[in-house]
């Protein structure tokens, strides 16, 4: 069974929890020399700066000890822009604003000897979760700058992430992927 508070997610075997103590990443290692930076040097300094929040996810052993982080997300805000042709996807109330309100998922890393285990899906389904149904400001949509490699494309892809704009962005070094939140609120209804 599921319980949280404003800060933490928990269930019998596991832990979703904003990170206060930036020294649990320690010994943190993806393999991604970006991420494995962006964790023990820049975590902190974005969470001070109002900038991001961070969050651990753990599992809790049978004594209710928790282990040091699997993975980990930072999140900001951000918007979504659309043009004309991309607004006759959604809904007509949608359809007058230039912008539409995002979480951006600035940062997410799983550890290394962890990784193709489903720990970011189950993630990133965290995030949807919380946004439904602690969403405080208004949040239509999950955004993210993927890196433009066939893999980290592939994990947003099969996470039901869609290109804004299938063309735009092919040859950058990452890839502007949304989510909509609508969807997840009819695939869990």
């Amino acid at each position: 069974m599921l319980s949280w508070d404003r800060k933490k997610i928990t269930n019998d075997s596991w832990e979703f929890e904003q990170v206060e103590d930036f020294s649990v990443f320690s010994d943190f290692i993806c393999g991604n020399d970006d991420l494995d930076d962006f964790i023990q040097n820049d975590a902190k300094k974005h969470k001070e700066a109002l900038i991001a929040e961070t969050y651990s996810f753990r599992f809790i052993d049978e004594g209710g000890l928790r282990t040091a982080p699997l993975a980990f997300i930072s999140l900001s805000n951000d918007t979504i822009p659309l043009s004309k042709e991309q607004k006759k996807v959604f809904h007509r109330t949608l359809r007058r604003y230039k912008t539409y309100p995002a979480v951006k998922v600035a940062r997410l890393g799983v550890y290394r000897d962890l990784q193709g285990n489903n720990i970011g899906t189950a993630v990133l389904n965290l995030i949807k979760l919380l946004f439904l149904s602690s969403n405080r400001t208004g949040c239509r949509f999950i955004t993210v700058n993927a890196v433009n490699r066939p893999r980290v494309l592939k994990f947003y892809l099969n996470n039901d992430f869609k290109f804004l704009d299938e063309q735009q962005d092919a040859a950058d070094k990452t890839r502007f992927m949304f989510y909509d939140l609508k969807r997840f609120t009819i695939l869990t209804a």
